[in-house]
């Protein structure tokens, strides 16, 4: 009895199977066919591509430019600050009469410290500024002092290290006495301070020349003499590692931890002494890094990214019917999208390499050197054409949906 029940059934199916459905004709394209018809779409338009190309990259490339012009200022003013003593604490302890209280021997051994750079001392009192003479340079009047420890790094901070013995002496000063560097000069003393006849003391030293302007030790017209690390000094410079101590915190508390530092590793239970920053406080006031991480420019790849974006989609809202057209001629929802997503792919990618390009060309010529940090012009350029390759690939699955055939009637 259930017989033609079964029968009915199974014939209401194959009827089912087919009947054509609304959007598919007999034969629908397969995912294989989206290169070509891609490689199609892209040459029916050349000029809507070639002007969406070109604005992309001016778009990527000058967002990329601004975001690595504000980066490179920042990083140009830390070197700048770091070079002139950024990181640098000044400890003073002298007496009444101005003799130094800070024993040498401990400054020196601060350039074996953890998170100091180095450390210098120099020598006040009747040893602090010592007239000398130069044979070489007649009716040339210098002072000389003493210093103790790693007295170049102190100095010249871009030159490397050097516990040699001798007198430094600043590159300009240097050039108008004529004076080269590893020169053995002799220095004559003052007469009151000389020998038994009344001549001052001659002694033959090596030169060491630096670039005093850095740390404005080229003010005066002086040489500095490297002395052993005995007795005491009335100012030592120690320069911290940055980073350490609390130096790159733009808060007091990070200021005061490496003022406790170096005075505590000062102390010797007798001398009070007084730790002060190098640079004044108005310099200190915003680091170049805080400015670095607060800056506005570190979205401008997410601006990049919905620019370009808005760029490429604004021309296919007034082409949707070739998404019905191909959907009427077989194709499904998943081929239209892709052959829309790629070509999209193509020209954001094409525009966002030829803006990179043009960005760093941009920031050489101006800033005639490359940028301190290279890849930061090419990972915002790549998070940019990222972020707009997603949008795209989005708003084409979804204009791809939808009753295509009606919207074909509606438009006939």
């Amino acid at each position: 009895m259930r017989a033609p029940w079964n029968a009915m059934r199974d014939a209401t199916r194959r009827m089912r199977r087919a009947r054509p459905h609304p959007h598919r004709t007999a034969r629908e394209w397969p995912l294989r066919a989206v290169p070509e018809q891609t490689r199609r779409t892209l040459a029916a338009q050349p000029a809507v591509t070639a002007l969406l190309i070109a604005l992309t990259a001016l778009t990527a490339g000058s967002l990329a430019l601004a975001d690595a012009a504000m980066r490179q200022d920042a990083i140009d003013q830390q070197t700048r600050l770091e070079t002139a003593g950024r990181y640098v604490m000044r400890a003073q302890a002298r007496t009444e009469r101005g003799e130094g209280l800070i024993p040498a021997a401990v400054c020196h051994g601060l350039n074996l410290a953890d998170g100091v750079r180095a450390a210098a001392g120099f020598v006040d009192g009747e040893r602090g500024n010592v007239p000398v003479t130069l044979p070489k340079a007649p009716g040339e009047q210098l002072s000389m002092r003493t210093a103790v420890g790693d007295v170049a790094g102190m100095l010249d901070p871009s030159g490397p290290p050097r516990f040699d013995e001798g007198f430094y002496i600043d590159r300009t000063l240097a050039a108008d006495l004529g004076i080269g560097d590893g020169m053995r000069v002799e220095l004559v003393t003052d007469a009151s301070r000389g020998t038994s006849d009344g001549e001052g003391e001659r002694t033959v030293a090596t030169a060491h020349v630096l670039d005093l302007s850095a740390r404005g030790f080229d003010q005066s017209r002086s040489i500095i003499a490297i002395g052993p690390p005995t007795g005491t000094v009335g100012e030592c410079l120690v320069e911290m590692e940055p980073g350490a101590w609390g130096t790159d915190d733009a808060t007091d508390a990070g200021s005061e931890t490496a003022r406790n530092f170096v005075a505590s590793a000062l102390d010797d239970g007798r001398t009070i002494t007084s730790v002060t920053p190098f640079l004044d406080a108005a310099t200190l006031d915003a680091t170049p890094l805080e400015r670095l991480r607060t800056r506005i420019s570190r979205h401008f790849w997410l601006v990049s990214g919905l620019a370009c974006a808005g760029l490429t989609l604004a021309p296919m809202l007034f082409r949707r019917h070739e998404f019905a057209l191909y959907r009427s001629v077989g194709a499904g929802a998943n081929p239209v999208a892709l052959i829309h997503a790629a070509v999209c792919a193509i020209m954001l990618c094409a525009g966002h390499l030829s803006g990179w390009l043009w960005a760093e060309l941009a920031f050489r010529w101006m800033r005639h050197a490359p940028p301190a940090e290279p890849w930061t012009t090419p990972a915002a350029a790549g998070a940019s054409l990222l972020l707009a390759s997603a949008l795209v690939t989005a708003a084409c699955a979804l204009l791809a949906r939808g009753d295509m055939a009606a919207y074909i009637q509606r438009r006939l």
